[in-house]
C-alpha cells in the first residue's frame, strides 16, 4: 500500500515542478539565453577568427582578401543567441586564438577591439531579442611610430 502512495506523490510532486517551471516563460528563457554556452563552428573563414556554431555566413554582406603578406576582411554572421553569452563567447575565445583585447565599447552595440602585433580584429555584436548579427572586421596593423595619414583639411600638426 505505501508504494502507490509514494508513486502517487512522486508523480503528483513532478507535475507540480513541471507547471510551475513552465508559468514563467519569458523568464525561463531569459536564464537559460544568460547562463548558455557557446561553442566554436566547426567550418571557419579564418582558422583564427572563432565564430559561435549556429551562426551562418552572410556573403553579400561580407568580404575577405588574403595573401602572404596580409588578409583584410569584414565578415558578417547571423544566428541566435543573447548579447551576453556571445560576449562572454568572444572574452574566452579570443585568447584562445592568442588574440588581445584591447578595449570594449558599448553603446547600442557591442564592439571588442582585440590585437596581435601585426593585425587588429573588431568583433561587433548587434540586434535584438535573441536574433544577433556579428561583424568581424580585421586588418593589418599599422608598424610602430608609422605617421597618420593627412587628409585635406586636417590642421592638426604633427
Amino acid at each position: 500500500m505505501k508504494r502507490p502512495r509514494a508513486l502517487l506523490f512522486m508523480t503528483g510532486w513532478l507535475v507540480l515542478v513541471t507547471g510551475c517551471a513552465s508559468t514563467q516563460p519569458g523568464r525561463w528563457e531569459q536564464q537559460t539565453a544568460r547562463t548558455s554556452v557557446l561553442r566554436v563552428a566547426a567550418h571557419l573563414r579564418f582558422e583564427d577568427l572563432p565564430v559561435p556554431a549556429g551562426f551562418t555566413l552572410v556573403d553579400e554582406d561580407s568580404f575577405s582578401f588574403e595573401n602572404e603578406a596580409a588578409r583584410v576582411g569584414m565578415l558578417t554572421y547571423r544566428g541566435k543567441a543573447s548579447a551576453e553569452a556571445l560576449l562572454d563567447f568572444y572574452r574566452n575565445q579570443m585568447p584562445l586564438y592568442r588574440w588581445s583585447l584591447v578595449n570594449i565599447i558599448e553603446f547600442g552595440r557591442h564592439t571588442l577591439q582585440y590585437e596581435r602585433p601585426d593585425e587588429t580584429c573588431a568583433v561587433t555584436i548587434e540586434g535584438e531579442g535573441s536574433r544577433r548579427s556579428i561583424i568581424l572586421a580585421i586588418a593589418p596593423r599599422a608598424p610602430a611610430g608609422a605617421k597618420r595619414a593627412r587628409w585635406s583639411g586636417d590642421s592638426r600638426d604633427d
